[in-house]
């Protein structure tokens, strides 16, 4: 079923009758297993005729990934770190290395957000430069003629930009965790804070009055702030790395043409969201041989 909605969502965006489309899947640097659902939701489109690219950063993770076959192009790029200014980044292989330890102290602690291990700031900036900054890869990708995008949009500006770089016609997001705060906040679905508990509460949607006006707050003022410093800040970096680069990326996410959500509706909150917003939890789950 889930992979009927898939290939029914590409449907849905399009108008033009072609019978095969040729789709970028954009990740950021720390993907991970993000990777894992967007490389079945490759497979599925593969299975149907269409031709896909992956774009994804090296990590610590190391899984093995099933060959797609000759429509997939899987592109793996790493991050410049030598001089070993990124703590995250391992110096010999340019890998993004996951800080787990920080994960468990920190996972459900607000104050996570100004502890981090590393200059979020300077590793997102180096993300930009080299995603944005690669002449080879943008002239390689410019040359694919993509029909749609599938972006992995958490703290992956970049990846939007480069999809308007490309003049991608449409563009779709990919969520992999619960469908709230941060990008959230901008896609085309009702997220009210009266019940749908804000991350980093810990609340559910059964909140007393002053639950709700702490949520509201927690969504307004400290996600709400930081976001709009945090892109603004890069919004700033990026259109000095493409001048050409006008939109914010907020308008960005605003304007995409569809969500994939890594979650299920047994578990989601209910809520109003458009049609070309779909559920796709557990897709990535298979039998153990």
């Amino acid at each position: 079923r889930i992979k009927y909605h898939i290939a029914s969502l590409v449907l849905i965006i399009f108008t033009q009758e072609i019978s095969s489309y040729n789709i970028l899947i954009s990740h950021p640097f720390y993907a991970g297993s993000h990777v894992l659902t967007l490389h079945k939701v490759a497979e599925s489109l593969i299975e149907r005729g269409h031709r896909v690219t992956t774009l994804r950063f090296a990590d610590s993770h190391g899984f093995d990934f099933k060959e797609l076959g000759a429509n997939h192009t899987d592109i793996q790029l790493t991050i410049n770190n030598t001089d070993g200014q990124l703590a995250l980044i391992s110096r010999e292989d340019g890998r993004f290395v996951t800080p787990n330890g920080f994960f468990w102290d920190y996972g459900l602690d607000w104050k996570g957000l100004f502890l981090s291990p590393d200059n979020a700031i300077s590793l997102s900036k180096a993300y930009c430069r080299t995603l944005l900054t690669n002449t080879s890869l943008l002239s390689r990708l410019t040359e694919e003629n993509f029909d749609l995008a599938i972006i992995d949009i958490l703290n992956n500006q970049a990846g939007l930009v480069l999809t308007h770089h490309l003049k991608i016609p449409s563009k779709v997001a990919f969520w992999a965790f619960s469908f709230v705060s941060g990008e959230c906040e901008f896609c085309q679905v009702s997220l009210p804070s009266s019940y749908i508990p804000v991350f980093l509460t810990e609340y559910t949607h059964e909140m007393n009055l002053f639950q709700r006006i702490v949520n509201f707050a927690y969504k307004h003022f400290l996600w709400g702030s930081f976001s709009f410093l945090f892109y603004n800040l890069m919004d700033q970096y990026i259109q000095e790395l493409l001048p050409e680069s006008r939109l914010h990326s907020l308008d960005m996410i605003a304007q995409l043409n569809g969500v994939i959500i890594n979650s299920d509706d047994v578990l989601d909150y209910p809520r109003l969201r458009g049609s070309t917003v779909l559920n796709v939890g557990g897709l990535q789950i298979s039998k153990v041989i």
